[in-house]
Protein backbone atom coordinates (compact mmCIF):
# COMPACT_ATOMS: atom_id res chain seq x y z
CA UNK A 1 0.00 0.00 0.00
CA UNK A 2 1.58 3.42 -1.03
CA UNK A 3 1.43 6.30 1.31
CA UNK A 4 -1.66 8.27 -0.09
CA UNK A 5 -3.52 5.44 -0.24
CA UNK A 6 -2.79 4.77 3.66
CA UNK A 7 -3.95 8.10 3.94
CA UNK A 8 -7.19 8.23 2.45
CA UNK A 9 -8.28 5.18 4.32
CA UNK A 10 -7.10 6.52 7.35
CA UNK A 11 -8.84 10.05 6.51
CA UNK A 12 -12.15 7.91 5.87
CA UNK A 13 -11.98 5.87 9.16
CA UNK A 14 -11.54 9.41 11.29
CA UNK A 15 -14.47 11.01 9.38
CA UNK A 16 -16.80 8.22 9.68
CA UNK A 17 -15.34 8.17 13.46
CA UNK A 18 -16.24 11.52 13.96
CA UNK A 19 -20.20 11.20 12.71
CA UNK A 20 -20.36 8.67 14.66
CA UNK A 21 -18.85 9.70 17.81
CA UNK A 22 -19.44 12.78 17.77
CA UNK A 23 -21.63 14.24 21.23
CA UNK A 24 -20.82 10.84 22.98
CA UNK A 25 -16.70 11.21 23.17
CA UNK A 26 -14.74 13.59 22.92
CA UNK A 27 -12.27 13.87 20.31
CA UNK A 28 -9.83 12.84 22.30
CA UNK A 29 -11.06 9.17 23.39
CA UNK A 30 -11.95 8.49 19.55
CA UNK A 31 -8.90 6.06 19.56
CA UNK A 32 -10.30 4.55 22.51
CA UNK A 33 -13.43 3.46 20.24
CA UNK A 34 -11.45 2.27 17.37
CA UNK A 35 -8.49 0.85 18.44
CA UNK A 36 -10.00 -2.69 19.11
CA UNK A 37 -11.02 -2.73 15.21
CA UNK A 38 -7.68 -2.14 14.66
CA UNK A 39 -6.70 -5.15 16.35
CA UNK A 40 -8.72 -7.62 14.97
CA UNK A 41 -7.88 -6.38 11.59
CA UNK A 42 -3.89 -7.06 12.81
CA UNK A 43 -5.41 -10.77 14.16
CA UNK A 44 -6.57 -11.23 10.80
CA UNK A 45 -3.28 -10.25 9.25
CA UNK A 46 -1.10 -12.43 11.36
CA UNK A 47 -3.11 -15.28 11.00
CA UNK A 48 -3.31 -14.90 7.12
CA UNK A 49 -0.85 -17.43 6.73
CA UNK A 50 -2.15 -20.13 8.76
CA UNK A 51 -5.82 -20.15 7.50
CA UNK A 52 -5.16 -22.91 4.87
CA UNK A 53 -3.68 -24.99 7.44
CA UNK A 54 -6.21 -24.70 10.11
CA UNK A 55 -9.07 -25.82 7.54
CA UNK A 56 -7.07 -28.37 6.47
CA UNK A 57 -6.62 -29.86 9.54
CA UNK A 58 -10.49 -29.38 10.95
CA UNK A 59 -11.26 -31.59 7.82
CA UNK A 60 -8.96 -34.19 8.30
CA UNK A 61 -10.39 -34.43 12.14
CA UNK A 62 -14.00 -34.98 9.90
CA UNK A 63 -14.80 -31.89 12.61
CA UNK A 64 -16.28 -28.48 11.82
CA UNK A 65 -14.44 -25.53 12.78
CA UNK A 66 -16.82 -23.45 15.23
CA UNK A 67 -15.72 -19.90 17.21
CA UNK A 68 -16.25 -19.70 21.04
CA UNK A 69 -16.14 -16.37 22.43
CA UNK A 70 -14.77 -15.65 25.17
CA UNK A 71 -13.99 -11.75 26.56
CA UNK A 72 -13.35 -9.78 29.86
CA UNK A 73 -14.14 -6.28 30.06
CA UNK A 74 -13.77 -3.12 33.19
CA UNK A 75 -15.53 -0.52 31.69
CA UNK A 76 -19.12 -0.77 32.57
CA UNK A 77 -20.42 1.35 28.87
CA UNK A 78 -17.63 -1.33 26.54
CA UNK A 79 -19.19 -4.46 28.75
CA UNK A 80 -22.68 -3.13 27.87
CA UNK A 81 -22.08 -2.55 24.24
CA UNK A 82 -20.28 -5.77 23.69
CA UNK A 83 -23.55 -8.16 25.08
CA UNK A 84 -26.00 -5.86 23.44
CA UNK A 85 -24.14 -6.33 20.10
CA UNK A 86 -23.70 -10.35 20.87
CA UNK A 87 -27.43 -10.49 21.39
CA UNK A 88 -28.76 -8.47 18.63
CA UNK A 89 -26.40 -10.49 16.31
CA UNK A 90 -28.03 -13.72 17.49
CA UNK A 91 -24.99 -14.93 19.75
CA UNK A 92 -26.91 -14.91 22.89
CA UNK A 93 -25.46 -17.58 24.14
CA UNK A 94 -21.84 -16.26 24.11
CA UNK A 95 -22.91 -13.41 25.43
CA UNK A 96 -23.27 -15.01 28.51
CA UNK A 97 -18.97 -15.52 27.96
CA UNK A 98 -18.50 -11.96 28.32
CA UNK A 99 -17.23 -11.26 31.73
CA UNK A 100 -17.55 -7.61 34.06
CA UNK A 101 -15.19 -6.87 36.06
CA UNK A 102 -10.99 -6.91 36.43
CA UNK A 103 -8.79 -8.70 34.46
CA UNK A 104 -5.84 -8.62 36.13
CA UNK A 105 -7.32 -8.65 39.89
CA UNK A 106 -10.42 -11.05 39.25
CA UNK A 107 -9.12 -13.31 35.84
CA UNK A 108 -13.13 -14.84 34.88
CA UNK A 109 -11.64 -17.30 32.74
CA UNK A 110 -8.45 -18.30 35.07
CA UNK A 111 -9.70 -22.12 34.05
CA UNK A 112 -9.54 -21.78 30.41
CA UNK A 113 -6.87 -21.61 27.49
CA UNK A 114 -7.12 -20.01 24.11
CA UNK A 115 -6.72 -20.86 20.38
CA UNK A 116 -6.41 -16.86 19.68
CA UNK A 117 -6.42 -14.06 21.87
CA UNK A 118 -6.45 -9.95 21.43
CA UNK A 119 -6.26 -7.04 24.10
CA UNK A 120 -5.50 -3.47 24.41
CA UNK A 121 -4.14 -2.81 27.81
CA UNK A 122 -3.92 0.15 28.86
CA UNK A 123 -0.19 2.07 28.11
CA UNK A 124 1.27 4.24 30.94
CA UNK A 125 -1.83 3.96 33.53
CA UNK A 126 -1.40 2.71 37.12
CA UNK A 127 -2.48 -0.85 38.09
CA UNK A 128 -2.15 -0.18 41.99
CA UNK A 129 -5.63 -0.16 42.39
CA UNK A 130 -5.38 -4.01 41.61
CA UNK A 131 -2.35 -4.91 43.20
CA UNK A 132 -3.89 -3.60 46.29
CA UNK A 133 -7.14 -6.11 45.44
CA UNK A 134 -4.60 -9.19 45.02
CA UNK A 135 -3.11 -8.21 48.86
CA UNK A 136 -0.34 -5.60 47.69
CA UNK A 137 2.38 -5.70 45.15
CA UNK A 138 4.74 -7.60 47.69
CA UNK A 139 2.32 -10.23 48.45
CA UNK A 140 1.00 -11.20 44.90
CA UNK A 141 1.67 -15.00 44.57
CA UNK A 142 -0.88 -15.19 41.46
CA UNK A 143 0.57 -18.07 39.00
CA UNK A 144 0.43 -15.54 36.07
CA UNK A 145 2.88 -12.82 37.26
CA UNK A 146 4.55 -15.21 39.96
CA UNK A 147 5.80 -18.98 38.89
CA UNK A 148 9.13 -20.65 39.43
CA UNK A 149 11.74 -20.25 36.87
CA UNK A 150 15.38 -20.14 35.86
CA UNK A 151 15.92 -21.71 39.52
CA UNK A 152 14.07 -18.72 41.44
CA UNK A 153 11.41 -20.54 43.20
CA UNK A 154 9.28 -17.19 42.81
CA UNK A 155 10.34 -15.81 40.48
CA UNK A 156 8.26 -12.52 40.04
CA UNK A 157 7.45 -10.44 36.64
CA UNK A 158 5.57 -7.72 38.30
CA UNK A 159 6.22 -4.39 36.38
CA UNK A 160 5.98 -1.19 38.85
CA UNK A 161 2.75 0.08 39.60
CA UNK A 162 2.84 2.97 37.34
CA UNK A 163 1.96 0.80 33.95
CA UNK A 164 0.46 -2.49 34.08
CA UNK A 165 0.31 -3.10 30.17
CA UNK A 166 2.72 -6.15 30.41
CA UNK A 167 0.50 -7.83 32.99
CA UNK A 168 -2.23 -8.26 30.44
CA UNK A 169 0.04 -9.89 28.39
CA UNK A 170 1.45 -12.29 30.98
CA UNK A 171 -2.29 -13.38 31.59
CA UNK A 172 -2.94 -14.05 27.55
CA UNK A 173 0.56 -15.88 27.84
CA UNK A 174 -0.45 -18.15 30.99
CA UNK A 175 -4.05 -19.38 28.76
CA UNK A 176 -1.81 -20.50 25.76
CA UNK A 177 -2.21 -23.96 24.59
CA UNK A 178 0.98 -26.20 24.33
CA UNK A 179 -0.76 -29.55 23.55
CA UNK A 180 -2.63 -28.55 20.01
CA UNK A 181 -0.63 -28.16 16.41
CA UNK A 182 -1.35 -24.72 15.63
CA UNK A 183 -0.83 -23.30 19.75
CA UNK A 184 -1.89 -20.30 20.42
CA UNK A 185 -1.87 -16.60 19.02
CA UNK A 186 -1.62 -13.68 20.57
CA UNK A 187 -1.95 -10.00 19.71
CA UNK A 188 -1.83 -7.19 21.62
CA UNK A 189 -1.79 -3.52 21.14
CA UNK A 190 1.93 -1.82 23.41
CA UNK A 191 3.46 1.57 23.34
CA UNK A 192 7.79 0.92 23.10
CA UNK A 193 8.14 0.80 27.06
CA UNK A 194 7.34 -2.66 26.80
CA UNK A 195 10.19 -3.86 25.00
CA UNK A 196 12.82 -1.56 26.95
CA UNK A 197 11.86 -0.45 30.54
CA UNK A 198 13.84 -1.68 33.77
CA UNK A 199 16.92 -3.08 34.55
CA UNK A 200 18.25 -6.49 34.54
CA UNK A 201 16.66 -8.23 36.88
CA UNK A 202 13.26 -6.58 37.38
CA UNK A 203 9.89 -7.37 36.68
CA UNK A 204 9.63 -6.05 33.08
CA UNK A 205 12.83 -7.51 31.98
CA UNK A 206 11.74 -10.73 34.24
CA UNK A 207 8.79 -10.94 32.04
CA UNK A 208 10.47 -10.32 28.66
CA UNK A 209 13.37 -13.31 29.59
CA UNK A 210 10.49 -15.90 30.29
CA UNK A 211 8.32 -15.06 27.32
CA UNK A 212 11.35 -15.38 25.23
CA UNK A 213 13.54 -18.47 26.95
Amino acid sequence: MNNQSHNQIVSFIWSIADDCLRDVYVRGKYRDVILPMVVIRRLDAVLEDTKDRLLELAEKQNKQVSIHLFGQEINPETYAITKADMLLKGDGDQANNIAYGSTLALDKHASRQFDFMLSNPPCGKSWKTDADRMGGKKGILDTRFAIPFAGDAEFSMLPRVSDGQLLFLLNNVSKMKETTELGSRIVEVHNGSSLFTDDAGGGESNARRYMIE
